[in-house]
């Protein structure tokens, strides 16, 4: 082989190491764009435990329920609505009339406040100020504007009508009684939820109906009022 065609070789030989050389050898740049993602809870506090005792039929109890939403970021903003609901009662919990005079005729059995055709009823109200309720042993009210709440509690405010009255028994085991924003007399806002730090100045109305014969006499009830805060439906973010 002579020298000429030994020196092709080696320049040819180079080039194509150039050519390697320039793929790996481009101009290269790198960002990275942080991404925090944060999930939101669902909070509600404040609901009250409610007693009430020696009730006679036509009697009303009132008993506040004030709800608090906390005001902070990605909780309050996330209930689109409170769903109100009665667990079923324990055993022992729920107990019968045991009648104690005959009254006009036989000894009436025993009847339920719970499950009675003339048991405990109850109305549920938001107020957007503050509430003044009725000292026990007050007279009743007359109801002028026919809303079903008795005026014998105020409101220092508008008066919204969350839950017309229903039987109390009505709430036990469902999930059907969810009110929204507007229910409360309040804007929700843009996904439809309860703006943060909202108060729901809630009463509970509690009624015995005059026609609640002695099949009532002596019954108790001991129950839970449970509200839960439900979230809303997905949104883009």
């Amino acid at each position: 082989m002579s020298s000429r065609k030994v020196l092709g070789i080696a320049i040819l030989l180079f080039a194509l190491t150039l050519v390697g050389m320039g793929i790996y050898a481009a101009f290269t740049d790198t960002e990275t764009a942080g991404v925090v993602a944060e999930a939101g809870a669902l909070d509600i506090t404040g609901a009250n435990d409610i007693t009430i005792s020696n009730m006679a039929p036509g009697d009303l109890a009132f008993r506040g329920l004030t709800v608090q939403i906390p005001d902070s970021d990605n909780e309050g903003d996330l209930i689109r609505a409170i769903r109100v609901s009665v667990p079923q009662p324990a055993v022992g919990d729920d107990v019968v009339g045991t009648p104690t005079d005959v009254g006009e005729g036989s000894v009436p059995v025993g009847a339920s406040l719970l499950t009675g055709a003339q048991g405990l009823r109850v109305t549920l109200a938001s107020c957007s100020g503050a509430w003044t309720l009725p000292a026990a042993g007050a007279a009743l009210g007359s109801d002028v504007n026919a809303d079903g709440l008795d005026d014998s509690a105020s409101c220092a405010g508008t008066i919204s009508i969350n839950q017309a009255e229903i039987a109390l028994n009505d709430l036990v085991g469902t999930g059907d009684f969810e009110y929204g924003p507007p229910d409360y007399g309040i804007t929700p806002t843009g996904t439809g939820t309860f703006p943060d730090g909202t108060t729901l100045n809630m009463i509970a109305q509690f009624r015995l109906p005059a026609a609640a014969d002695n099949a009532y006499e002596n019954a108790s009830l001991t129950f839970d009022l449970v509200f839960e805060a439900i979230q809303r439906a997905g949104v883009n973010r």
